[in-house]
C-alpha cells in the first residue's frame, strides 16, 4: 500500500470519527427539542422547539446527501446528465430550501440572473441545484446575523474554445478567509481551521464534494476573500442551448406559490398513493389550505383499482415507490396501459399527471420513474414549496 493510500485512510478514519459526532449532534437536538415541545405549555416555546427540530433535520439531511455523493465520487460512479433547466425556477427553489434559516438568522438574500442568458439552458439540473445549495449553506454558516448573501449567474464565452460558460457567484458578508484557509476549505475532509470547526460545526466535506462535482462537469471553482471582509465563491460551468433558445432571455415573471395562496386548487382531485400513514398525513396537512380534494391508497394495487373504477375522478396522482402488494413502478405502468386503452376508446381525453413522491433520489431512480410513465419526481423529505410548484405546473 503506497503512502498516498495510507494518508487517505488516516484522514478518512479521522473524518468518520468526526462524522459520528456530527450526526449525533443534530439527532440529539431533534430528540431533545421533541421532548421539550411535547411538555411545553407556552405556544412560543413550542414554535421555538419546532424551528430547532427543522434546522437540525435539514442539517442532518445535508450530511447524508454529502456522504452519498462522497461515496459515488470515491468509487468513480458519478454521472452527469443533460436536462432542460429554467434558471429562474432553479434559484427560486434553492431559495425556498434555505428560506427558514435565512429568516432565523436575519440574513438578507438576493439573486440575479444575467438577462442575456437563455430562459432555458441544457445542463444537469440536479447537480446545479446541489452546487448552489452547498455554496448557500456554507455562506449562511459563516454569515453573522444581519449579514448579506447574494447569488449572481452571468455568462461568458471562452475565446480559445468558443464554449459557453455559466459564472455562478455566491458572496457573503461573513468574517472572510486567509489564503491558506481558502486552500484548505476545498480540500477533502478539511475545514478552515480548528476554531472554525468549534464555532460553526460540520464535517468539512461539503465544499470538497462541490469541487469534485464541478470538475466532473468540466468546470472550476475558486474563492476570493479578505479576512473580516466576507468571501466570494466563483464557479465556472459549461452549458449548452437548444435550437434558437439563445434569444429567449430570462424575462419570466413567474413567482413561486406562497402558503397564503389559499384554495388555488379548489375543484381538483388528488390521489395520494403511500403505504405509510404518517407520510399521508403530512401531505394532507401541507395541502389542507389549497382547496384540493384528496383521496388515499395504501399501495399500488389499491390505486390501480381506484383508477380503474373511476378514471375521470382524478386530476393528479402522487405516487410512492416502495410499497407492499404492488410498488409505484408497476402501478404506474398498469395505469398508463389502461389509460392508453381508454384514450383510444375516447373515454379519457387528458393524460393524467403522475408524480413520484419517494426517498429514492438518485439520478437512476428519477430516470426509472420517467421510464415507467411518471411525469416528475419529488424527493423525501417533502418540501412545501416544491409540492406546490409541481401541482401548479400540472394543474393550473
Amino acid at each position: 500500500m503506497d503512502e498516498k493510500t495510507e494518508v487517505f485512510k488516516l484522514v478518512k478514519s479521522n473524518f468518520l470519527g468526526r462524522m459520528s459526532h456530527e450526526m449525533r449532534t443534530p439527532l440529539n437536538a431533534i430528540i431533545g427539542m421533541t421532548t421539550l415541545a411535547r411538555s411545553a405549555a407556552d405556544e412560543e416555546k413550542r414554535k421555538y422547539c419546532l424551528s430547532k427540530i427543522e434546522e437540525a433535520s435539514n442539517h442532518l439531511l445535508g450530511m447524508i446527501d454529502n456522504m452519498l455523493d462522497l461515496s459515488k465520487l470515491e468509487q468513480g460512479r458519478f454521472e452527469i446528465y443533460n436536462d432542460e433547466v429554467e434558471l429562474k425556477h432553479l434559484l427560486q427553489m434553492t431559495e425556498s430550501t434555505v428560506k427558514f434559516t435565512l429568516k432565523e438568522k436575519h440574513i438578507s438574500y438576493t439573486y440575479e440572473i444575467d438577462p442575456g442568458l437563455p430562459y432555458i439552458i441544457i445542463s444537469d439540473e440536479f447537480q446545479l441545484s446541489h452546487i448552489i445549495l452547498n455554496l448557500l449553506n456554507n455562506a449562511i454558516k459563516f454569515t453573522p446575523a444581519q449579514g448579506v448573501i447574494s447569488t449572481k449567474i452571468t455568462k461568458h464565452i471562452k475565446e480559445n474554445s468558443g464554449k459557453k460558460f455559466l459564472n455562478i457567484n455566491v458572496s457573503h458578508s461573513g468574517p472572510g478567509l486567509s489564503p491558506e484557509q481558502q486552500k484548505d476549505l476545498l480540500g477533502i475532509f478539511e475545514q478552515a481551521d480548528e476554531s472554525t470547526e468549534k464555532l460553526h460545526s460540520g464535517t468539512g466535506v461539503g465544499l470538497a464534494i462541490v469541487k469534485g462535482i464541478i470538475e466532473f462537469m468540466g468546470g472550476i471553482i475558486s474563492i476570493e476573500s479578505v479576512p473580516k471582509q466576507g468571501a466570494s465563491y466563483n464557479v465556472e460551468l459549461p452549458y449548452h442551448i437548444q435550437g434558437n433558445e439563445e434569444a429567449e432571455e430570462n424575462t419570466s415573471t413567474e413567482e413561486p406559490i406562497e402558503k397564503e395562496d389559499e384554495k388555488i386548487f379548489k375543484g381538483l382531485n388528488l390521489l395520494i398513493v403511500e403505504d405509510v400513514e404518517l407520510n399521508r398525513e403530512i401531505v394532507i396537512s401541507i395541502l389542507e389550505d389549497t382547496g384540493i380534494q384528496i383521496e388515499c391508497a395504501e399501495n399500488g394495487l389499491k390505486a390501480l383499482e381506484m383508477y380503474t373504477k373511476a378514471p375521470a375522478n382524478y386530476d393528479l396522482i402522487l405516487m410512492d415507490i416502495h410499497m407492499p402488494v404492488m410498488d409505484g413502478y408497476e402501478a404506474t405502468k398498469r395505469i398508463r396501459a389502461l389509460e392508453k386503452e381508454l384514450m383510444e376508446k375516447g373515454e379519457v381525453k387528458i393524460r393524467l399527471p403522475i408524480i413520484a413522491m419517494t426517498a429514492n433520489v438518485f439520478r437512476s431512480d428519477i430516470e426509472k420513474c420517467h421510464e415507467v410513465g411518471m411525469d416528475s419526481h419529488l424527493g423525501k423529505p417533502i418540501d412545501f414549496e416544491q409540492v406546490l410548484a409541481e401541482l401548479q405546473k400540472y394543474l393550473l
